[in-house]
């Protein structure tokens, strides 16, 4: 799957939506967890510093001074501050044991750095200053410890949340591509539907999901439409035995009528006028008969893969001899890869033609030089038809597609406007590209098919 059809997917985005929110919540608990740590950790810490001092305030009223000096003598760790701290001195600023501190009278109970004790910048601690009559006595305990626990904690949480966030988001992934799965093979179905195949249905699968809900009434709506277009063709089928052939035996009455008759006499020439209207509503209702068919889907069980240059070249030499004797020049190019191939119904294909090169003829007039020309992409093989006539106005390209549509220059000329209408039914039938633009002068129309791959 395409990976920006899967980014613009809504599952896709409910994932990522639901992947956010869940991460949001993670990382307020997560920081709430992580003060709550801290501020636990903080208060020990504290407390540990306050039952030193208060030890040592009971050795200082039960041994006086010199049990004091000695109790801190005894409990200083050599080489400096370290995780615990100590000093007793006179308020008088004399240093009597303990570490040296680099201001011992103007620090206060609390929190300091590392920086006001000594010259240790890297540390936090927590002091207490207690005043002994003549000496003050301060104690501090360092964060070290506690600022480690909270980097194993955060790196911990940190951890635990990418995992999370991780395994979340490949669950949305799966998730999200399972859906899209599922709603592009619904896309195949309904555009086979589309095209004229009715007989597919969409998979439901046991979860009885949404999706599965609306897989069973689009199931449902294609069998009723695949009944509806039976019925139609059934009812095209009986109009096509009801109507053909009473029209075609009137046009045997007056064929036979006309043999007994003076061709010159203005009977005869009734008759002939008669005849050839006759002939053309038998040809527009085979015309209609034939659209109606294409567009419903009927040719697609024939398709099997096509050398457009092998169905054109056939074409040219009938069509040929047509435009020599109205005094036009019909020319043939084969361009590009004359062996590429595309799927399709060969008969229709040659019908698509042979309508563009007939248009051509009738409508570019006298003198005019009528082009056919394959040609092949990557991915597509075409047919264009260009002729150097009158042309169609460019705001009547899409009008002339329809059904009975003529401009009003060509209704002096033979025809039912039905040609161009089969020419597109063919080509969306086959999922085919046709495109009308101005030759500058006259029209060329191209057609374009979706290429088989080697």
């Amino acid at each position: 799957m395409p990976l920006n059809k899967l980014i613009n997917s809504t599952h896709f985005r409910f994932a990522v939506a639901l992947t956010t929110v869940f991460a949001a919540i993670y990382l307020v608990a997560g920081w709430i967890a992580f003060r709550e740590v801290d501020a636990e950790l903080q208060e020990r810490i504290s407390l540990g510093d306050v039952v030193a001092a208060s030890g040592y305030a009971e050795i200082y009223h039960a041994s006086g001074r010199t049990g004091l000096i000695n109790a801190v003598r005894a409990s200083t760790r050599p080489g400096g501050p370290d995780d615990e701290v100590v000093w007793l001195g006179t308020l008088s600023g004399e240093h009597l044991a303990g570490q040296d501190l680099l201001t011992p009278l103007a620090l206060r109970s609390g929190d300091v750095n590392g920086a006001e004790l000594t010259n240790d910048l890297d540390e936090r601690y927590h002091i207490q200053v207690v005043d002994f009559d003549d000496v003050r006595l301060i104690t501090g305990v360092s964060y070290e410890e506690s600022d480690e626990i909270l980097a194993l904690v955060a790196q911990a949480f940190g951890g635990a949340a990418l995992l999370t966030l991780l395994f979340a988001g490949l669950a949305g992934l799966f998730l999200a591509r399972r859906g899209q799965s599922r709603i592009d093979a619904a896309s195949v179905i309904l555009d086979q539907a589309a095209s004229g195949e009715l007989t597919h249905r969409l998979p439901v699968s046991n979860a009885a999901d949404d999706i599965d809900q609306v897989s069973i009434r689009i199931n449902s709506a294609l069998d009723q439409l695949q009944a509806t277009m039976e019925g139609l063709r059934q009812v095209s089928a009986d109009i096509a035995h009801d109507l053909r052939t009473p029209i075609n035996r009137l046009s045997i009455h007056i064929e036979h009528l006309s043999e007994g008759v003076d061709p010159d006499s203005s009977f005869g020439q009734t008759l002939d006028l008669a005849l050839a209207e006759v002939r053309q509503i038998a040809a527009t209702f085979d015309a209609l008969l034939r659209i109606a068919q294409i567009e419903a889907g009927a040719g697609k069980q024939r398709f099997q893969p096509i050398r457009l240059a092998d169905a054109v070249q056939g074409l040219f030499e009938i069509y040929a001899a047509v435009a020599e004797e109205n005094g036009q020049t019909l020319q043939l190019s084969l361009t590009g890869d004359i062996a590429a191939e595309f799927r399709g119904d060969r008969d229709l294909v040659v019908q698509l033609t042979a309508n563009l090169v007939e248009n051509a003829i009738r409508h570019s007039g006298a003198d005019a030089v009528i082009d056919m020309e394959t040609f092949s992409e990557l991915d597509a093989v075409g047919l264009r038809v260009r002729d150097n006539g009158p042309g169609i106005p460019a705001d009547e390209h899409a009008r002339v597609l329809k059904r009975f549509h003529r401009l009003d220059k060509s209704r002096h000329t033979p025809g039912s406007g039905l040609g161009l209408a089969l020419v597109s039914a063919v080509a969306e039938l086959h999922g085919a590209t046709l495109t009308l633009s101005d030759a500058q002068p006259g029209l060329t129309v191209e057609i374009r098919f979706p290429r088989l791959r080697q």
